[in-house]
């Protein structure tokens, strides 16, 4: 058994549907404002039914491209997105419980430390070519040697699958989607995966140390206990 004082949840973006297309805005079973308000009162009981179990709760944030109120990603105001509403109300509901915090900017990648490592997030919709690793690791190298961004390790959602890849200094994680496949990922062949999230564990001293999938399916049928009614 091992003690766990910390627990990181990265909020790495598309945390909700969109009407960024047409069909998205025809077939979503809410409008933005809605999906968001459910999201922040969800997610915010989420967090504080972990808080008891940690010492300390850490949320960082990055904005993802799904729920931008613009039709193409902006360069400037990244953070105009329903994402970024959504973080700031759970930041709202959780601001009684002093063992959690959160860290939500405006701009499109954030970072976060794991013991002695650092470890970057963003979205990953900066990434071309479908999520291919080749483009990946590229943007990655040119985040280091462009940007000048200094970190061990990186940490993406946006490509609706769990992968990993060596960059030297730690890994590259992409960590899974609660949405899985959908129509547009059969369509356009870049394959298919079900609901699912990854748990990374970290050393103080050695950093990356394993990792857990969680299959979110499994708890489809499950008893809920979450109050998603809103006043």
């Amino acid at each position: 058994r091992c003690e766990v004082d910390e627990l990181v949840i990265p909020m790495l973006g598309d945390m909700i549907s969109g009407d960024i297309h047409e069909e998205l805005a025809r077939t979503n079973v809410d409008n933005c404002m809605m999906q968001m308000m459910y999201g922040a009162k969800i997610i915010s009981q989420a967090l504080m039914f972990l808080a008891p179990h940690f010492e300390e709760i850490k949320v960082p944030c990055v904005v993802g491209n799904h729920g931008r109120m613009t039709r193409k990603i902006p360069s400037k105001d990244r953070y105009m997105d329903w994402d970024y509403m959504l973080y700031q109300w759970v930041a709202a509901f959780c601001r009684e419980q002093s063992n959690i915090t959160f860290d939500i900017p405006r701009g499109f990648v954030n970072s976060f430390q794991a013991g002695n490592k650092t470890v970057l997030i963003m979205h990953g919709d900066s990434v071309p070519g479908a999520g291919v690793g080749t483009s990946i690791l590229r943007i990655v190298s040119n985040f280091r040697n462009v940007l000048h961004y200094g970190f061990d390790s990186v940490m993406m959602g946006h490509f609706h699958r769990i992968d990993e890849f060596d960059i030297g200094t730690g890994e590259v994680h992409i960590c899974g989607t609660m949405k899985g496949g959908d129509e547009y990922a059969l369509q356009k062949l870049i394959g298919y995966s079900p609901p699912k999230h990854l748990a990374t564990y970290w050393h103080p001293e050695n950093g990356y140390v394993g990792k857990e999938v969680v299959y979110l399916n499994r708890y489809d049928e499950s008893n809920k206990t979450f109050n998603d009614t809103l006043d």
